[in-house]
């Protein structure tokens, strides 16, 4: 995963921030945990929605390439929702 870090958000206001990676065998199918309410993460890796609750949540998203087996690269991160 090469996205370092995801963007803030805000309560009511729109959000959409794609995730990305390197390596492995496309397509990529992502999964994310911990996600804010309100927002939710694409099988293509872009996490989008509005979100509806302040706080800081912490963010895990993982991502399977198409190899066989497949590879999964986790990345955590903070997502600061005002």
């Amino acid at each position: 995963i090469t996205t370092g870090s995801l963007a803030l958000g805000k309560v009511g206001a729109a959000y959409a921030q794609a995730v990305s990676a390197a390596g492995g065998v496309t397509p990529y199918i992502w999964v994310g945990t911990g996600l804010p309410p309100g927002l939710s993460l694409s099988s293509s890796g872009v996490l989008s929605g509005t979100p509806i609750t302040a706080g800081t949540y912490v963010v895990v998203i993982d991502v399977i390439d198409d190899s066989m087996p497949s590879q999964v690269a986790e990345r955590e991160f903070n997502v600061p929702i005002n």
